[in-house]
């Protein structure tokens, strides 16, 4: 299994981010913070991941359509067929996010381990 380039980059530049994040809240890394800040991190990625998942199943469609329904029954010019859904005007793939947010996990478990033991 050959894994690009690319996303080892994206990986050790969120790492590099996580420090950093560390650094600018703490003014020092200590095991303890690169556990909690590596844990906010990944809870973004994967609540991101699965905001997007939801968009893409359709869920955010139905919504917009009563709503649409419900706030337009006095105008007759919008018709439900000429709005776009929004699961079409999303066009970013969750499964990159949701990769980086259970690698960041991964990691943030291997250090509660070490921090433990």
């Amino acid at each position: 299994m050959k894994v690009p380039l690319k996303k080892i980059g994206i990986f050790f530049i969120i790492q590099l981010s996580i420090f950093i994040t560390s650094l600018l809240h703490n003014s020092k890394v200590t095991l303890m913070n690169y556990i909690n800040i590596t844990f906010y991190f990944a809870s973004a990625f994967l609540l991101s991941a699965l905001l997007i998942y939801v968009i893409h199943a359709g869920f955010f469609d139905i919504v917009t359509k009563g709503f649409t329904k419900a706030f337009s029954r006095n105008n007759e010019d919008i018709k439900l067929a000429e709005i776009t859904p929004l699961s079409k005007l999303v066009a970013i793939s969750q499964k990159a996010l949701f990769i980086h947010g259970l690698l960041l996990f991964i990691c943030m478990v291997v250090a509660l381990i070490l921090y433990y033991v």
